[in-house]
């Protein structure tokens, strides 16, 4: 896997405010995904773990970037 093997990216308006909508869906999700995971164990989200399962979110769609995949 050869990291940016596409080339660096480039970036234009239209695409940064595309991906700023998909990224407030995204993280809607993680923060469902999160509480709906908290009460199936009986233990409530904190704000902390709310925060980092976003940032965690947020670097695997970082990495999914660079090595040329999907974010998981």
């Amino acid at each position: 896997i050869t990291p940016f093997h596409f080339g660096l990216p480039t970036f234009e308006f239209a695409a940064i405010v595309s991906m700023i909508i998909v990224g407030l869906v995204i993280m809607t999700e993680t923060t469902g995904d999160m509480i709906a995971v908290g009460e199936i164990v009986q233990k409530p989200v904190t704000r902390r773990q709310l925060a980092d399962s976003l940032r965690a979110d947020g670097l695997g769609t970082v990495l999914g970037g660079v090595f040329n995949t999907f974010p998981y």
